[in-house]
């Protein structure tokens, strides 16, 4: 991990961009002093459930990689009810409530699971499941 850490921070440096890696995170520091944080995340989770936040009109992270068995958890923090809807019809969590409002799946097979809002079409997120 240290390694791909080192790594990171050389690439990054060598184009103007600082980085680094915290509990599976990447968080990208540009230039100008903006954060993109958790636009990727891996989670193994052991024992636990893979967590998405929808704080507004986002999933964060916005695409999240999981081992296939896991489950990813869905939590609504925003003002709003907000979905989580497969592009290619394989879940739909129907209306997640506003403040707090959870909805769980469990991946049981590898793949790349596009998905979005349907209140909101732009709001788009992708699992990705993978062999542990």
């Amino acid at each position: 991990m240290r390694l791909l850490t080192v790594a990171f921070l050389l690439l990054f440096s060598a184009i103007g961009i600082g980085a680094f890696v915290q509990e599976r995170t990447l968080a990208v520091f540009t230039n100008t002093g903006s954060v993109n944080a958790n636009l990727f995340k891996t989670s193994r989770c052991f024992g636990g459930d893979a967590p998405v936040t929808i704080p507004s009109a986002s999933y964060s992270p916005q695409t999240i990689t999981v081992d296939v068995g896991c489950y990813v958890k869905w939590t609504n923090t925003s003002n709003t009810a907000h979905t989580s809807t497969s592009d290619t019809g394989v879940w739909d969590s129907g209306d997640i409530p506003k403040q707090g409002g959870t909805y769980q799946r469990q991946f049981s097979s590898t793949g790349t699971f596009p998905y979005h809002c349907n209140r909101h079409p732009a709001q788009t997120g992708t699992v990705i499941v993978v062999n542990p």
